[in-house]
């Protein structure tokens, strides 16, 4: 569309010049001496036109020619450039296919033969992975090195580099080298949600609880996390209020923590272990965190105390009770109060109420000692079999039922000993020994054994005609 305009506008100029032309006749007088020129108006106007528009073609030829070495440089440069990125690319596809030693090679080439500063740091880092993930931690190493001292004058690619090498190092098991690679980076003040997530795995390896859950409540408030950081919370509050050292440090730790943080169940299971020399504070954290969710682990806990301490825990859970009625484990816990209160009428409707809910081997714990205890060693014995077989996996058998008689004709022992049976008596032979001149004595009986002696003639062996047969000790005999 363009070029149709222009060809208008220019059509439109010729046809004004050639009406001008031809009204204002004149002539063009050029006197060179000994020379003098006369031409018409419009044959000099045409003239100077033709020779402008020559001139700047002129011009332009010889620009292009002396711009032919630039050209080629240009173009060498460009396809470098397509190269590189060609090389660039199929590394990371040999990467993401797992084949990790062509990924290294290719980057490789490309952080050698590029003069791109960007180019090259990704080539190294991008040979780093290729490198950790063989598992060749020195090579791993020594891509990062030369990425960082390749960035060192470039903010943004030192972050980056900064980030891989924590990552990567991270997964290596160096979570202290790792932080230390990002501390530049924090130092710096940059507050990236990336670097955030990598200081916050780096904190939960080393582990460093409390920086872990300050880094974890900014990312919760932010919602900046790659996943659900309140059970990164939790966590991080639990493990720092056991890793105290003194009782003083673990008050100012269960200051310092939210009221939503107190409430959940790792933080109040925390709490309830190393506060444990204070029933009442435990008691009373217990209760907090139950408020909102009767879970099962906090329950077991709350049932864990004393006798001074089960008639106030019993009356709290009393009343979950009424929004609760058909808690199996709130049942459970009541019916273990009442025990250690020996309300023994109201354990054991707790219990069986907890069983017809659901059936728990240390319900069925409970329930037998509590009929031990009340004197049924009947039911004691068969809620002990229901608790150990559902732990261990056995099958309770029936006491009533008479058992099927076993059958051991294909038993491998009672073949090994036919065996043997018949081996002994093919090898057994009678041994003859001769009596000697004289009579056996009674030091003779307690040699061989008065059971061992056959009945004896007084004449027989008086007379010493008969030969004595009697077993020699440790020879085999027949059956």
């Amino acid at each position: 569309m363009k070029t149709w305009v222009w060809t208008l506008l220019l059509l439109i100029v010729a046809v004004g010049l050639a009406v001008v032309a031809r009204d204002h006749a004149g002539n063009v007088v050029i006197i060179a001496p000994p020379y003098r020129i006369e031409v018409s108006l419009a044959f000099a106007i045409a003239v100077l036109v033709g020779l402008f528009i020559l001139l700047h073609l002129l011009l332009r030829l010889a620009g292009w020619t002396l711009g032919v070495s630039q050209r080629v440089r240009l173009w060498q440069q460009q396809r470098e450039l397509v190269r590189e990125h060609e090389r660039l690319e199929q590394g990371w596809i040999n990467l993401l296919q797992g084949h990790y030693v062509r990924a290294e090679q290719g980057f490789g080439q490309v952080a050698l033969a590029t003069h791109h500063v960007d180019r090259r740091v990704l080539a190294y880092l991008s040979s780093a992975r290729a490198a950790h993930a063989m598992q060749q931690t020195d090579r791993a190493e020594a891509a990062l090195q030369s990425a960082a001292s390749a960035a060192r004058n470039k903010p943004p690619l030192a972050l980056a580099v900064a980030c891989t090498g924590a990552d990567i190092r991270l997964a290596q098991g160096r979570a202290a080298d790792a932080l230390a690679t990002l501390e530049p980076v924090r130092q710096g003040g940059a507050r990236h949600v990336h670097v955030q997530r990598l200081l916050l795995r780096i904190y939960l390896a080393l582990p460093n609880w409390e920086e872990a859950l300050k880094l974890a409540r900014t990312l919760s408030r932010h919602r900046a996390a790659d996943m659900d950081v309140n059970p990164t919370i939790a966590q991080a509050a639990a493990q720092w209020l056991r890793s105290a050292g003194d009782e003083p440090a673990r008050r100012a730790v269960w200051k310092s923590l939210k009221a939503s943080e107190r409430t959940q169940p790792e933080v109040a299971l925390a709490a309830a272990d190393v506060f444990a020399d204070d029933p009442v504070f435990v008691r009373k954290i217990l209760q907090t965190a139950l408020e909102p969710n009767l879970d099962a682990r906090l329950l077991t806990a709350y049932a864990v105390c004393g006798p001074e301490e089960a008639g106030q825990r019993l009356q709290r859970a009393e009343t979950w009770l009424q929004t609760h009625p058909r808690h199996p484990e709130l049942l459970r816990v009541l019916g273990s109060l009442c025990m250690q209160r020996q309300l023994w009428g109201p354990a054991t409707g707790y219990l069986q109420r907890s069983l017809q809910e659901r059936d728990d081997p240390r319900t069925h714990a409970l329930l037998g000692s509590l009929y031990d205890r009340l004197d049924k060693p009947a039911l004691a014995s068969r809620h002990w079999q229901l608790a150990t077989a559902a732990v261990v996996g056995l099958t309770v058998l029936d006491r009533d039922g008479a058992l099927p008689a076993a059958d051991i004709l294909g038993d491998p022992e009672r073949l090994a000993l036919d065996t043997t049976d018949f081996e002994d008596e093919a090898l057994t032979v009678p041994v003859v020994i001769e009596a000697p001149p004289s009579t056996a004595t009674a030091e003779d009986e307690d040699a061989w054994g008065a059971a061992d002696l056959p009945p004896r003639d007084p004449d027989t062996l008086s007379t010493g005609d008969e030969p004595d047969v009697r077993p020699v000790p440790g020879a085999p005999t027949s059956r």
